[in-house]
């Protein structure tokens, strides 16, 4: 049971027992630390989106790659798809 709106509504069913109502309120928990984390990331990611390292890295893997950018840009790759379907 994955749905917050649910697992928020269950505890005021007055049919759930005292388990359930314990592994109701722990995945409650759960859910909210990974929300919790998963904002911690994103923020991260913003700060970091911009960094000079960050850049750094983009230009370092573009000046590798430059080949293989420039293929994908003319379609060479494309083209030797359609090759190997027009085989198949």
């Amino acid at each position: 049971m994955n749905s917050r709106a649910l697992l928020t509504a269950l505890p005021s069913n007055p049919n759930l027992r005292p388990n359930e109502l314990t592994d109701v309120g722990s995945r409650l928990a759960a859910m909210q630390s990974i929300a919790d984390s998963g904002e911690k990331t994103q923020s991260a990611d913003k700060e970091d989106a911009h960094s000079p390292a960050t850049e750094e890295v983009l230009a370092s893997f573009l000046k590798e790659n430059a080949a293989e950018v420039e293929s994908e840009k003319t379609g060479h790759f494309s083209q030797s798809e359609q090759f190997m379907t027009m085989r198949a």
